[in-house]
Parts: structure tokens; C-alpha cells; sequence
């Protein structure tokens, strides 16, 4: 008899072991029904309590909200925080409510990561014909040279531009001249009311200096045109052979150089087949480039006694 009584008090000791160890280590899968979970946790405490071993509320319920899986932290942090003081079932209808809410967000993620619309372009329905045999596509144009009639404007020749002149391309490669690049020098640091920033200024990160610059003022009525001689730093001029800029000390020398640059990277990267001629372009620029006379800053005098009167008014008004 006392055998039989230690061998059912054994079985019983380890049956409360199992019982305890699948209640405390019971985990709700991610993605799984809350619904399940509750049902596994209550027949776990359930069994528990048929063995003698009563469970608390509190000791149940930190049990259940430490099972839940990641996706649930945001609820368990409220709860927490809040202090609340439920009940087991009060709980349970919490976390369907939550599931609920999971799943929702849980479904948008998914659409956003899996849908990618790509642009599917038209068929060509010109490469098939009614039999289904694919036909080869069109050949494309090529892109149209000078025109005979094309004058080029480092040899004067005709039927060719400066950029493939073979006058050209042979004295820049045996170093008799070198790429302008004064009129890009220039461009790249002068100032303009069209854009906020010059190109030195976005590239370096600070105002370049242009103290090297020589200014003509242009009057056409009550317009002021300023424009640049591009005037190179005085160590710098007449000299072809140390990769400096070269000077330029007169303004039909900046005019021509213009009109270069305008011909290198305007007219021939555009493919225009004509050059345009002088006589074209807006009367603004025709009076700027033929020859516009260097002329003396206008005197300074009307500003100060403009800025003198302003101060008088203000101190009449205000004191």
C-alpha cells in the first residue's frame, strides 16, 4: 500500500513539473490567433488547478502579456504605463481589439513592399506582321552635319565646323593654340539676377573675387548694360606657354572671344547647321558686341545726395 501510494505521489509530482513548465513556457507565435493562445494558456492553469496549484490573477496575467510576441509590445507598454487593473477576460477582449489593428498594419506593410508597378510601355506593332514573323525595326536617322555652305570660323574654309577643322585639330595638337576657356572662366564667376548662386559659388562655397575684371558701362537710354573685357591678372598676359589665360586688353579682343565661345558651345553642340549671323541676333547683343566704347563709371553724386535726402525725411518723420 505505501508503495502504491509513493509511486501515484511520484507520477503526481511530475505531472505538476510538466504542467508548470508548458504554462510558463508557452509563446504565441507571431502571426497566430490570439483566440488559440488564450485557450492554450487557460488549459494549462486549468490542469495547474486540478493538481492543487492555484495560479494568482496578477501572476496570470503578467504570465499572458509575457508570452505575447513582438508585434504586441506597443499594447504591453500601455498597460504597464497605465497601470491597469483588469481581469483575464477584460484582457483577452483587449487583444482582440489590438489584433485587429495588428493585422490591418500588418496587411498595408505587405502591399507596400510587394507592389511595384513598372510602366509597361505600348507593343511595337510594327515589328510583327499578320503571320506572327518579326520584322527588323527601322534604322534610325542619323543626326545631320554642316551644311556645304557651313563657313567655319577658324580657317574661313566652308563645309565644316571649327570643332572638326582639321586646321584646327592640328595646331591644338601640336600645342600652336589652346581650348578658350577664358570665356567659361569668366561665366562660371560673374554674377546674375537669373540664378541665385554662380557655379564658383556652388562648387567652392564662397563668393569669387573679381578684382581682375575690367567693367564698360553701356548707356541705351535708361538701361545700363555692364559687360567684361575678361581681363586676366596682369602676370598672366601674352603667355602661351605655362597653361595661364590669356589677356585680353581691349574690348573688341573680349567681343571676338564671345563670339568663339558662343560658336564651340552653343551653335555646334546644338547641331544648328548655320551659323547665326551677326545681323540675327537681338539689337542688345549687336550693340554690345560691335564695338560698345569703354566709358567712364557715371558719377556717384545723384546716389549720395538721393540717400542724403532720404535720411532728412526719415529724421523729420521719426524724431
Amino acid at each position: 500500500m505505501r508503495e502504491l501510494k509513493l509511486i501515484f505521489e511520484t507520477h503526481a509530482a511530475v505531472e505538476s513539473y510538466e504542467a508548470l513548465k508548458q504554462f510558463f513556457t508557452c509563446m504565441m507565435e507571431e502571426g497566430s490567433s490570439v483566440s488559440e493562445h488564450m485557450l492554450v494558456m487557460s488549459g494549462h492553469a486549468k490542469k495547474l488547478n486540478d493538481l492543487g496549484m492555484m495560479i494568482p490573477n496578477q501572476l496570470g496575467i503578467h504570465r499572458v502579456l509575457q508570452s505575447l510576441p513582438p508585434s504586441y509590445k506597443n499594447f504591453v507598454m500601455n498597460y504597464n504605463m497605465q497601470n491597469m487593473n483588469k481581469d483575464l477576460p477584460e484582457i483577452f477582449s483587449m487583444l482582440k481589439s489590438d489584433e485587429v489593428e495588428i493585422k490591418k498594419e500588418n496587411q498595408v506593410l505587405m502591399v507596400n513592399k510587394t507592389t511595384s508597378f513598372k510602366k509597361q510601355g505600348k507593343p511595337n506593332k510594327g515589328n510583327f506582321k499578320k503571320g506572327g514573323k518579326k520584322v527588323a525595326p527601322h534604322p534610325e536617322k542619323p543626326k545631320a552635319g554642316p551644311k556645304p555652305e557651313t563657313v567655319c570660323y577658324y580657317c574661313q574654309g566652308k563645309g565644316h565646323w571649327k570643332r572638326n577643322c582639321p586646321k584646327y585639330l592640328a595646331d591644338l595638337k601640336s600645342g600652336h593654340v589652346k581650348k578658350k576657356e577664358t570665356a567659361a572662366f569668366t561665366l562660371n564667376r560673374a554674377p546674375s539676377k537669373s540664378v541665385e548662386m554662380t557655379p564658383y559659388e556652388l562648387w567652392f562655397g564662397k563668393k569669387p573675387k573679381l578684382s581682375f575684371l575690367k567693367w564698360y558701362v553701356v548707356f541705351r537710354g535708361w538701361v545700363r548694360g555692364i559687360y567684361s573685357s575678361w581681363r586676366v591678372c596682369q602676370d598672366q598676359v601674352n603667355d602661351y606657354s605655362n597653361n595661364s589665360y590669356r589677356g585680353y586688353e581691349t574690348l573688341e579682343e573680349a567681343q571676338q572671344e564671345y563670339l568663339t565661345f558662343l560658336e564651340e558651345e552653343f551653335l555646334e553642340d546644338q547641331a544648328i547647321d548655320e551659323a547665326v549671323p551677326l545681323a540675327q541676333l537681338p539689337p542688345e547683343e549687336v550693340h554690345a558686341l560691335q564695338g560698345a566704347p569703354p566709358m567712364v563709371r557715371p558719377s556717384r553724386v545723384k546716389y549720395y545726395i538721393i540717400a542724403f535726402l532720404i535720411v532728412v525725411i526719415m529724421r523729420i518723420l521719426f524724431f
